[in-house]
């Protein structure tokens, strides 16, 4: 029987600068917590993780860019603690948000931007969000659909195609390592040692024959193919059409669709009321 743990936010966002990055930060903290969660309340095997944890922490936040250092520290020491107690708490929610009043007066006197206050609350919760994540990096497993690497045969095109090219088999690519510290030069703002120093486990797998190949990242160092088998093994018992199950039923879950956002938007007052409301 399947078990649901969801979460959800509902809110304007007036339009501001890197508005598309700030949004990608928010959906993963309810990501991560969720996940969290997920691991807290019920005894799991394995937590399948839609896209690239490695690819999210080796992309930088540009809003970071307008704060000093000093304000940073500033920051930093001032809410590190009350979100960590937050993401204890085991709750599905925004936390960040809640404290940009305790700094309202570097709007005024230092002349910072709001909106990139936030964001930078937003990022240092989700960076620890995600570490408390890792403490079960031995049960999680990052799948991408896409993938533009080319850290294999180092080509003008990407390994996922080569590979799709030569191969239809079931099976999966020799792994390879990165460490984050290779990947990134740029310091994280908070828990920047442990972030630098985790190391990725990488291949390519086909699940089933004639299907789609998927690119799997596992949080942690291992050179052992038996794992990487069982691994895959899990993976192909609960797949359909050679992608898990469960990712694409998470996938279609949360998709928003057009009439979910005329019907969001009716609610909020940006679309006038037909008088049919009543009968959807």
């Amino acid at each position: 029987k399947l078990k649901t743990i969801e979460s959800a936010e509902l809110d304007i966002i007036p339009h501001q600068s890197f508005l598309e990055e700030r949004l990608r930060n928010m959906m993963s903290i309810f990501e991560i917590k969720t996940a969290i969660k997920t691991f807290n309340d019920f005894d799991i095997d394995y937590y399948m993780d839609d896209g690239s944890i490695l690819g999210d922490l080796i992309r930088p936040i540009p809003v970071e860019k307008s704060i000093s250092p000093e304000i940073k520290a500033n920051i930093i020491n001032q809410v590190k603690e009350k979100l960590e107690t937050e993401i204890q708490s085991n709750e599905l929610n925004l936390s960040s948000f809640n404290f940009k009043e305790e700094f309202k007066d570097l709007f005024e006197d230092e002349n910072i931007d709001e909106y990139a206050l936030i964001t930078f609350l937003e990022s240092l919760e989700n960076l620890i969000a995600l570490k408390y994540l890792l403490e079960n990096k031995k049960k999680i497993i990052a799948i991408s659909k896409t993938s533009s690497s080319n850290e294999i045969f180092h080509a003008n095109i990407p390994d996922m195609a080569i590979l799709d090219g030569m191969t239809r088999k079931q099976g999966f690519s020799e792994p390879y390592h990165r460490k984050v510290t290779y990947k990134t030069k740029h310091d994280f703002p908070i828990e920047n040692e442990f972030f630098r120093e985790l190391w990725f486990t990488i291949f390519f797998a086909r699940l089933d024959d004639n299907k789609n190949i998927i690119k799997i990242e596992l949080p942690f160092y291992t050179k052992d193919l038996d794992e990487i088998r069982e691994i895959l093994k899990v993976l192909k018992s609960n797949s359909t059409e050679g992608y898990p199950f469960l990712l694409k039923k998470a996938h279609k879950d949360v998709v928003i669709s057009n009439q979910d956002m005329n019907s969001l938007s009716k609610i909020i007052g940006f679309l006038d009321k037909s008088g049919r409301e009543m009968l959807n």
